[in-house]
């Protein structure tokens, strides 16, 4: 009897190592990529939250002045409504700035007269190459959910 060919296998061979370290890889690199997805998603949500924010506070102050004039983003200073707008708006710019949105923000726009607003933001999906934008206006125009790449405002009047 040859004790050779009795020899006992025990543990797993390089190949069989190297393979499964290959496969467990491959699996951490999908998981990474839809993570990616899914924080993009939570950022674009919580910038459209805010821009529902900030329209709330215009709504309201329209319906105590008759006129959206107090609706202001560059005021952080002040306690009453304009500052939590602009509050809104330094949140959503720290938001933009992971992700692709390089001049994003809050933008109100209120034609003369004050008679009418429309609050825009980029989001940080994108649409080709450009980032995609979600408005709302007061007289019910809204932008898709998920945002549009040709949303603007003009006039105070949002254009989807």
């Amino acid at each position: 009897m040859n004790i050779r060919h009795f020899r006992l296998q025990r543990g797993f061979t390089l190949i069989e190592l190297l393979v499964v370290i290959a496969i467990i890889g491959i699996l951490a690199t999908l998981i990474l990529v839809a993570l990616n997805a899914a924080r993009s998603r939570a950022r674009d949500a919580r910038i459209v939250s805010n821009l529902e924010q900030a329209f709330t506070v215009c709504t309201l102050r329209n319906d105590v002045d008759g006129d959206y004039r107090n609706c202001k983003v560059d005021d952080s200073n002040v306690t009453e409504e304009a500052g939590a707008i602009a509050r809104l708006h330094a949140d959503t710019q720290r938001i933009d700035g992971i992700g692709g949105a390089s001049d994003g923000g809050i933008t109100l726009s209120l034609p003369t007269g004050n008679s009418k607003v429309c609050l825009l933001v980029t989001l940080n999906a994108k649409t080709g190459t450009a980032n995609k934008k979600f408005c709302r206006d007061g007289e019910g125009n809204i932008s898709p959910t998920v945002g549009s790449a040709s949303a603007a405002c003009g006039a105070g009047v949002c254009t989807p």
